[in-house]
This record gives structure tokens, C-alpha cells and sequence, in this order.
């Protein structure tokens, strides 16, 4: 029965998508923390693209890679621009490298086929890092020398007695070198176009050489305390406020995060120039390195109390007020 002292409301569509931290109800006068007309407190299993909502649609197998009991240890999406081709998975499988096609057929290619070019097949976790075309991939036991591929052949690193990269868990390309770890410690290798580089590759592959910092060609480098347990992750941030610098190097340990201001130029880095490693977050740190993301200029990371997120901020005091600036703007 109609009445005149009531009137229908409700939502309009959902193209907001989900808030879950939002009050349950919708938002008004007196629940200004409540919900747009167009947003959801929870979704499981549906999508809202277009404004209404919808079932998720379900996966469809494009290929297999290989047969039988074998374990998936990582992979990398590799970008393949410098030769004019297009991106294509490189996947380590039970100690194998292979190149998955995702843009044609779907094609699978085994890359090590050379002898000497198998990793060990039970290694829990591989870690990669692509550099320039350079893609470096570690076994993940931490002894065994990892892989270059430059997008045409495979090959085994010399070690640091050859002046090329030694064996290592995580890494990370940043301010145009390869950064990796070794337990609790972590170090970098040399610069991209340096004197180390060689002429085929246009000094590009200087980012696969040792030889420019003298505590790394000796096996040392930055060392996270022992209480915070070993380098779980490398992962550098954007960082678009000039007033703060570069963006900085982020070591993730299970417990901690310590940040690393590196140096910009070789000349700093021969002549020893100490970095600034500081501590960011005491407590909570990542998990691994497969669960770090980078949004906009925050990292969103899976800690032990679920999802948390690092950004860097500058906060100026003016008299008895508090300014937090972020890095980007709206």
C-alpha cells in the first residue's frame, strides 16, 4: 500500500566498485562514512565493470608446458622492444627454462637445451630480474651461478672470479644496475654502459659484470641486522617529489624494511661513497618478493597481518600544524 510519508531509495549501479572499510549502509546526513550510490560493501567471485553486476567469467587453459610431476619454481613476463618483438614468458620448471609464446600460438620452446644450462630441479623458488634485454635468472639455492639470457641465447654466468654476477636469491634493476642477495646481505654489480660492457651489446651488458665496486668483487656488500632474519625482497619505488630525491631501494625482511639511497654516478661508487641505509618500517615486513606491487609510487606488500603498503611522504611542520605531503599529485 502507497503512503505519503515514505519514499523508495537505494543504489543507482556499482561502476564505483567495492569499500569494505565504508559503513554498510548508504551515505547520507546523518552517515556521512556510509557508502556512495555506486559503490558495494563486498563482492566475492562477480565484477561491476559497466555498472551492473556480473559473474566473474572462468579461465580458459591456453597451453601446457610440460607434462608429468614437475614443479613450477617462477618465471618472468620478458619485454622483448629492443629487437621489435613482442613480451613472452620465460618460466622455470623443475630446474628448465622455457620461453612461452603469449601473443600467437602459444607455443613452448625449451632454451637450455645446451649442456651445463639445467638448474636444480627441486629448488623451492627462482628469482628473475630483467636489465636492458638482459634477463638474469637464480636457481634460488644460492649456490648455484645464475643464467643470462639476452634474448637470442642462454648462457651460465663466470661468478665473481670472471667479474660477473655470483650466485644470489632476489634482485632487482635499479638505478642502471643489477642489485641482488646473499642472506642477509645485499650489494650491486656494475653500472649499464660502463668500460666493463663489451662492443656486441653496445656496453649494455656492463649491468651482468663485478668489477667497478671493490667490497662487491670481494664478496661483501650491506648487511640487515640478524634478528630481522634474512633479505626476503629488493624493490625500489617511483618518486616524483624532487624535494625528497630519487626513488630509493626498499630491502624487505620478514620482520623489517630498510631503505638505501644508492650512488647515482660510477666515479661515486669507485671512489666507495657510503650509502644511507636507513630503517622505514620496524616491524611487518614482506613475505617474498612475488608478493610486492608497485601502485602509482606506493608498494603494496603481503606482511604477516595480511596486505600493508610503504609510500614515502615528506611532513613539514609549520608553527603547531602538521603538512603531509605526498609524492604525486591528484
Amino acid at each position: 500500500m502507497s503512503s505519503s510519508s515514505r519514499m523508495a531509495d537505494g543504489s543507482w549501479d556499482w561502476s564505483f566498485g567495492v569499500d569494505s572499510g565504508k559503513v554498510t549502509t548508504i551515505a547520507s546526513n546523518l552517515m556521512p562514512n556510509g557508502l556512495k550510490r555506486n559503490q558495494l560493501a563486498w563482492l566475492t567471485n562477480a565484477t561491476v565493470r559497466g555498472g551492473g553486476i556480473t559473474q566473474r567469467t572462468g579461465w580458459k587453459p591456453l597451453t601446457t608446458v610440460t607434462t608429468g610431476a614437475a614443479l613450477y619454481q617462477g618465471g618472468i613476463l620478458y619485454e622483448n622492444s629492443l629487437q621489435a618483438g613482442n613480451p613472452y614468458l620465460l618460466l622455470s620448471i623443475s630446474g628448465i627454462l622455457y620461453q612461452v609464446r603469449v601473443d600467437t600460438d602459444n607455443s613452448v620452446h625449451d632454451v637450455s637445451t645446451l649442456p651445463g644450462l639445467n638448474d636444480p630441479p627441486d629448488a623451492p623458488q627462482a628469482f628473475f630480474v630483467q636489465g636492458e634485454e638482459f634477463a638474469v635468472k637464480q636457481a634460488g639455492d644460492g649456490v648455484t651461478l645464475p643464467l643470462f639470457w639476452d634474448g637470442n641465447a642462454l648462457r651460465r654466468s663466470a661468478g665473481l672470479p670472471g667479474g660477473e654476477l655470483p650466485a644470489a636469491t632476489c634482485m632487482d634493476y635499479f638505478m642502471g644496475r643489477i642489485w641482488y642477495a646473499q642472506g642477509r646481505q645485499y650489494t650491486a654489480g656494475d653500472i649499464v654502459l660502463g668500460p666493463s660492457g663489451t662492443a656486441p651489446y653496445s656496453l649494455r651488458d656492463a649491468i651482468l659484470k663485478v668489477t667497478e665496486n671493490p667490497l662487491a668483487l670481494a664478496g661483501d656488500g650491506f648487511i640487515v641486522p640478524t634478528q630481522d632474519g634474512i633479505i626476503r625482497a629488493l624493490h625500489h619505488s617511483a618518486n616524483m617529489d624532487t624535494s625528497l630525491g630519487e626513488g630509493q631501494l626498499f630491502t624487505f625482511t620478514r620482520k623489517a624494511i630498510y631503505s638505501l639511497t644508492v650512488p647515482v654516478k660510477r666515479a661515486d661508487w669507485i671512489l666507495s661513497t657510503e650509502p644511507l641505509q636507513k630503517v622505514v618500517q620496524n616491524k611487518n615486513g614482506s613475505y617474498g618478493d612475488r608478493g610486492i606491487v608497485n601502485a602509482n609510487g606506493d608498494l603494496f606488500y603481503q606482511s604477516s597481518d595480511g596486505i600493508r603498503s610503504l609510500f614515502v611522504s615528506l611532513r613539514v611542520f609549520i608553527g603547531t600544524t602538521d603538512f603531509t605531503r605526498r609524492r604525486f599529485q591528484k
